[in-house]
């Protein structure tokens, strides 16, 4: 099995929900949400912001209790999946 390459841009948490900003080269929506969903989030419909060029998406994600941090680590050990420096 390929697996998608993901690179993440943006991680917006707010206590127990977010969005992850990705760019989606194809596949990536499915990767992530099958990822994310193993990890116990909950994902609901990606959205493209209207200054996009079709690739840069964000996927809001929920889960109680869960920390900024538990997300992050969830992201980082996962195979095929980059999170860009802050400055990027």
């Amino acid at each position: 099995m390929i697996l998608p390459k993901v690179r993440i841009y943006k991680i917006a948490w707010h206590g127990n929900d977010g969005e992850v900003w990705y760019t989606d080269p194809g596949g990536a929506t499915d990767y992530l949400g099958a990822l994310l969903g193993r990890s116990g989030f909950h994902v609901g419909t990606p959205d493209v912001p209207p200054d996009s060029d079709g690739f840069l998406q964000a996927l809001p994600v929920v889960k109680r209790g869960c920390s900024l941090t538990d997300l992050k680590v969830v992201l980082r050990n996962a195979p095929g999946v980059e999170i860009a420096p802050r400055d990027a």
